[in-house]
């Protein structure tokens, strides 16, 4: 697997996202990690869940999931992603750094899968850099996201805001990024962007 500037231990990902949003889980619901990567972020879910797939197209994802499943899905193709929910169920999601690392015209269609795999019942949390720390990283990302970018493309018809904040992002090579955090769930519970 090529190196990925936001390949990090869990300690420094999903284990201060954990924190955050573990009391607003349903943890009878599977949960996904959307483009789990290298798997290290699946592995730490899978300690703490019952249910745990890490989710990325790349084939050769998933090195460090350990006893965690990953399976190698194209959020990009909505027959699959309909697939997965219609196997899985509601789900809840973890995501860290996937729509940053998209280009913005298929961030839309990552959303969708995102809302197909949450239903009515999910829960997800999305850490991302922000646009200025996107433009920094090397390579530099095709965009970053902020509460601006979250609103414009997490409509309130479709998704409702139960947490946000900054956040640092740890990388690869031990630094950080400026980030920002989110956590939202489909349907029209909890609170609107103002």
């Amino acid at each position: 697997m090529m190196a990925d500037p936001w390949s990090v231990p869990a300690a420094r990902g999903a284990a201060l996202a954990w924190r955050r949003w573990r009391y607003l889980l349903d943890k009878q619901l599977p949960m996904l990690d959307l483009g789990c990567g290298d798997g290290a972020q699946t592995a730490f879910l899978a300690e703490h869940l019952p249910r745990v797939l890490g989710i990325d197209a790349r084939p050769d994802a998933g090195a460090l999931a350990g006893e965690a499943p990953v399976r190698h899905l194209d959020l990009l193709d909505p027959v699959a992603v309909r697939a997965l929910h219609d196997e899985l169920g509601d789900a809840n999601v973890y995501c860290r750094a996937l729509l940053s690392s998209a280009p913005p015209e298929t961030q839309p269609r990552l959303i969708d899968a995102m809302e197909s795999l949450l239903g009515a019942r999910g829960v997800m949390y999305l850490e991302e850099p922000t646009p200025a720390a996107a433009a920094a990283t090397d390579p530099p990302l095709p965009s970053g996201i902020d509460r601006d970018r979250v609103a414009a493309l997490f409509s309130g018809e479709r998704f409702r805001l139960f947490g946000e904040g900054r956040a640092a992002l740890g990388l690869a090579d031990g630094g950080e990024a400026e980030g920002y955090w989110v956590m939202l769930r489909s349907g029209r519970e909890g609170d609107d962007f103002k």
